[in-house]
């Protein structure tokens, strides 16, 4: 598994760009350093762009995901974008 993770910051929000090939535990993993990393960011608006990413995540798994996420990030504002299912 090969996951890179980019976190830009942004005119009004972070944006955490990740690519590659990720298991839901790296993912879930991944947003337990974003909650540590996050505590230091100026905004509170967050996009998860996981629209790179080469991993086949269903429908349950985004979802569980992106509920990990809103709970790691707190009281940010979060927008996820996941990859295009015809691409995979």
């Amino acid at each position: 598994m090969d996951l890179d993770t980019a976190i830009h910051e942004e005119v009004q929000q972070m944006r955490v760009a990740v690519r590659g090939e990720a298991t839901l535990g790296q993912l879930s993993s991944l947003m337990h350093v974003l909650e540590v990393d996050s505590r230091s960011w100026r905004h509170g608006r967050v996009l998860l762009d996981f629209s790179a990413l080469e991993s086949r995540v269903g429908e349950t798994e985004r979802k569980l995901l992106e509920q990990i996420a809103a709970v790691r990030l707190g009281k940010k504002t979060l927008a996820v974008v996941w990859p295009d299912a015809s691409r995979l």
